[in-house]
């Protein structure tokens, strides 16, 4: 199931950029040599590795679900050309956020209320790899979305 989802994932991807839909100021992140294992820790941003990611999963968090009625919207983010995870969130109030897949990768990043913030990216490039994003820490995670 997995490997039909990435399949679609890239598919995606490349038909976002043939049709125009993707502006791509860089060379895909890949050939800059960062794929897999090799983002650990790496800025999906700075690398252009957002320029083709998907959001994979997401939990919304409305009022009321959170601490003091905070809100929240936590993605799990995907890039096909760097095969790689990383969190997306934004939320009403400042939070520790975390990506971390079934090998032990992970990264944390602490979320600016009101600004959309994230981690760096870990390993999700074997179909046999599943990443996870999550408000709080790697120890102490709740709120997360579905493995992908």
């Amino acid at each position: 199931m997995k490997q039909r989802k990435r399949k679609a994932a890239r598919i995606l991807a490349v038909l976002a950029v043939a049709t125009g839909t993707c502006v791509i100021a860089n060379a895909p992140a890949h050939a800059a040599g960062c794929y897999g294992v090799g983002c650990n820790g790496d800025d999906p941003v700075a690398l252009g590795c957002s320029a083709d990611a998907i959001t994979v999963e997401e939990v919304v968090l409305s009022s009321g679900e959170w601490i003091g009625g905070a809100t929240a919207d936590i993605q799990l983010r995907y890039s096909a050309s760097c095969g790689a995870a990383w969190t997306r969130v934004t939320a009403s109030d400042s939070t520790p956020i975390v990506v971390f897949n079934n090998k032990g990768d992970y990264s944390e990043y602490t979320a600016v209320a009101n600004v959309t913030s994230w981690t760096n990216m870990i390993d999700d490039a074997a179909s046999t790899v599943h990443a996870q994003a999550c408000l709080g820490t790697h120890s102490n995670n709740y709120h997360c979305t579905a493995a992908w």
